[in-house]
């Protein structure tokens, strides 16, 4: 009697969790065991790592792994995962009641960019389809591709949406889901097991406590707390530095990271890079919420960086991109190549930057040398280019680049 006492009060709790989403990370510890329908599920490696990150909640004992996934679940899953915190003005959108318990949810989402609605709806009562997730996933991870011939193999590859195409090959190609028949069935509801089984894939370890980690096991690797080190440990997949780091610090101390890192967290004194730490793919900033700083030590360089928010760049890097419009970045260190993609504003405080390079799409982008060396600036687009200290010693102007100051 006192067991089934205490499963009573377990169910309540968690049915309470999962109606008011209260919940961010793991902080309440959910046990699997708690859920008769996990172990019959084919899904259950992958509900019961859910279930431990924090990620799925049950109600009256169930996990209910073959029920559709509503759009404000999902919302709140993705939260959870990455420990969004920051919300934005979501009144636009009519179809969110004020009292409803995923307002909170849909303005962290809505911020973070991984739900846009479709004109004045966010539909946050409706079943999600596998190719809705699918794209709400390929932004939250930042997966992009434009070469779509992995869809080929696809039966059903004409129903999938134009928009979804891109998300999809991406996720398909990467492995990250799977045909069943041949088939990707875009526009079936996605179950909570099936959206477990891809979270599964996306990511293998979350780390969610402060502190030093000299252990990892192979796969993706998502942080969403600050004050985390990675010390002389392998990421064998993608690093993600959520936006549960807020404005704190991650370190690289050693490290290999042997995917792409992408930086969603962080802030002015945040990740380090540091030790002959090494990061083979690309470093994609995308820090909706503030400026970000990266640093590099003694001996380390970055070599690829897709600059798509506001940045300091401190220490030696190799190729840099900038893009995103009204984007700032700021250069304290050594560039082999930066190339201003976007309306950007980029200032280069000081070091050396052999090229910089304004593409021809980049037009009203403002570069301001502010005390850098450079070798060549490059202008095809119209541009605000101004030298107020430091060194230029060549320049090229693109026919292109009419009207540039």
């Amino acid at each position: 009697m006192f067991k089934g006492r205490l499963r009573e009060i377990a169910a309540a709790l968690v049915t309470f969790c999962m109606t008011t989403s209260m919940f961010v990370g793991n902080t309440f510890a959910v046990s699997p065991s708690w859920f008769s329908d996990i172990d019959s599920s084919p899904a259950k490696e992958a509900l019961t790592k859910a279930v431990d990150n924090g990620l799925l909640f049950g109600n009256n004992g169930k996990i209910r792994p073959d029920d559709p996934l509503l759009r404000a679940q999902m919302a709140a899953i993705i939260n959870r995962a990455f420990g969004a915190t920051e919300k934005t003005d979501i009144s636009k959108f009519k179809d969110v009641p004020a009292k409803k318990w995923y307002v909170n949810d849909l303005e962290k989402a809505v911020k973070m960019g991984t739900f846009e609605g479709s004109g004045t709806n966010l539909a946050p009562e409706k079943t999600i389809s596998r190719q809705d997730t699918f794209v709400v996933l390929a932004r939250a991870f930042k997966l992009t591709i434009t070469d779509l011939s992995s869809l080929d193999e696809l039966a059903d590859k004409e129903q999938i949406s134009t928009y979804a195409r891109s998300a999809i090959a991406a996720l398909y190609s990467g492995g990250y889901i799977a045909a069943a028949k041949g088939k990707i069935n875009p526009r079936a509801d996605i179950t909570r097991a099936e959206f477990a089984t891809a979270m599964d894939k996306l990511v293998s370890v979350y780390i969610g406590e402060a502190g030093t980690y000299t252990t990892l096991a192979k796969g993706n690797v998502l942080i969403n707390k600050a004050d985390v080190v990675l010390k002389n440990v392998t990421v064998a997949g993608d690093l993600i530095i959520g936006e549960g780091v807020g404005k704190g610090d991650v370190t690289l101390d050693g490290a290999r990271v042997l995917g792409r890192t992408i930086v969603r967290g962080g802030g002015d004194n945040s990740i380090h890079v540091i030790n002959g730490a090494s990061i083979t793919g690309k470093v994609i900033i995308d820090n909706v919420n503030n400026q970000v700083r990266i640093v590099t030590g003694k001996g380390t360089t970055i070599q690829n960086i897709e600059a798509g928010s506001q940045v300091v760049l401190e220490g030696s890097f190799g190729e840099v991109s900038v893009v995103g419009n009204s984007n700032s970045v700021e250069v304290k260190g050594h560039v082999r190549t930066l190339t201003v993609e976007s309306k950007a504003e980029v200032t280069l405080t000081s070091g050396t930057v052999g090229t910089v390079s304004v593409a021809a799409d980049a037009t009203d982008a403002r570069v301001n040398v502010a005390g850098a060396e450079v070798t060549t600036l490059e202008v095809a687009a119209k541009a605000d280019v101004q030298v107020t200290k430091g060194k230029v010693t060549k320049v090229e102007i693109e026919k292109t680049a009419a009207n540039t100051t």
